[in-house]
Order: C-alpha cells, then sequence, then structure tokens
C-alpha cells in the first residue's frame, strides 16, 4: 500500500481514505442507481408521457382514497 501511496505522490493516509472513497462510491452506484439501455429508457418515458387507462383496480382504489379522505373533513 505503501508503494501505491507513493506511486500517487499521497500520503498513506491519503490513500487509503482516496480508496475508501471510491469503495463507497461504487457500493452507493451498484445499490442505488438503475441503469438502463436507451430502449428500456424510451419505454419508462413513453410511459409516463402517456400513461395507460386506470384499470378497474386502480380505479376502485382511487374511489377508497377519496372516500377515506372526504371522511375527514
Amino acid at each position: 500500500m505503501l508503494t501505491a501511496a507513493d506511486l500517487t505522490g499521497a500520503t498513506l493516509n491519503q490513500f487509503m481514505v482516496q480508496a475508501q472513497v471510491k469503495e463507497a462510491q461504487k457500493v452507493i452506484n451498484t445499490e442505488q442507481v438503475i441503469h438502463l439501455s436507451p430502449q428500456d429508457a424510451d419505454r419508462i418515458f413513453s410511459l409516463i408521457e402517456n400513461p395507460p387507462a386506470p384499470n378497474k383496480h386502480l380505479q376502485e382504489a382511487i374511489q377508497r382514497h377519496q372516500a377515506f379522505f372526504s371522511e375527514k373533513d
């Protein structure tokens, strides 16, 4: 490790911290970032811009939601 730190011009402590930060960023990227193909991204954007009509179950859920919140008024 000391050799690697020397080659980068960093102290051993700086090198270790930089390595930990890189590893943490890799973990965050793996766990929190969704990577899509261009086709998948186009499909998602298309569905956001042109959502399908609500089905029966969604319409019933909307009615229950509206009824629940109108009772509290």
